[in-house]
């Protein structure tokens, strides 16, 4: 399957709008029934765009994988205070030493 730089248009806004769901981190019910809607709206374009059903299907599913695994923003700042909290370490190590 061939991806032109139409279809990363039409997936970075499908990935915009997914993100854009509420409760689409938590997986609830009404998240996934949106996705659903949002996500058969994408597959049509991506048909107009000369892509077959499935292989319209295989892009939106792995633009949904890749947003399901990123960090929520609540993980992103706990690793942030983390990797602060490191670094802080190795300074006060480092000036130890001095």
């Amino acid at each position: 399957m061939t991806v032109r730089n139409s279809d990363f248009f039409i997936l970075s806004c499908f990935a915009e709008d997914v993100r854009a769901i509420p409760g689409i981190q938590q997986r609830t019910i009404p998240a996934a029934q949106t996705l659903v809607t949002v996500a058969t709206r994408y597959r049509e374009r991506l048909v107009n765009a000369g892509h077959t059903p499935d292989e319209a299907l295989s892009l939106l599913n792995d633009v949904v994988n890749l947003i399901a695994n990123e960090p929520t923003p609540a993980q992103r700042r706990r690793w942030e205070r983390e990797d602060r909290a490191e670094r802080l370490r190795e300074i006060r190590t480092e000036a130890r030493s001095h």
